[in-house]
């Protein structure tokens, strides 16, 4: 009888030991924050939201950048905030509307590209944004 329990006692440890191993590897964390330099180079693409537009963007390592709308022009910043990428800017030139933009942007790979998509919106409403890295 003890060589029976002894056996059962062996077997219940050997069953028990692998979840707890396991959760005690899946508690580590694992995830890294973004870098900003990754989005670092030209961008092209489209402008959508009152006027649509073709749009191309410039972005630094550091995360600032130019742009330009059809014929209006900006600057602005990218920045990952807890691994979420927003860009912050203005427009300048005689259409561009008088509001800073926020928006809260996408980064995906898509046919081997890289892509940022943004959503934002101002005081003259809503607008996006896709563009592709060169």
């Amino acid at each position: 009888m003890k060589r029976v329990m002894a056996m059962a006692m062996v077997a219940l440890a050997a069953v028990a030991a692998p979840p707890v191993v396991v959760n005690a590897q899946m508690a580590a964390p694992a995830a890294t924050e973004p870098d900003i330099k990754m989005l670092a180079g030209k961008w092209d693409g489209w402008w959508i939201g009152g006027n649509s537009s073709p749009a191309e963007v410039t972005i630094n390592p550091d995360g600032t950048y130019v742009s330009r709308l059809g014929a209006v022009s900006g600057t602005g910043t990218f920045r990952i905030v807890n691994g979420v990428i927003l860009t912050e800017g203005h427009l300048s030139g005689a259409r561009a509307p008088l509001s800073d933009r926020t928006a809260t942007v996408t980064l995906v790979q898509k046919n081997g590209a890289a892509v940022l998509t943004g959503y934002g919106r101002t005081s003259d409403g809503p607008y996006s944004f896709t563009l592709t890295k060169r």
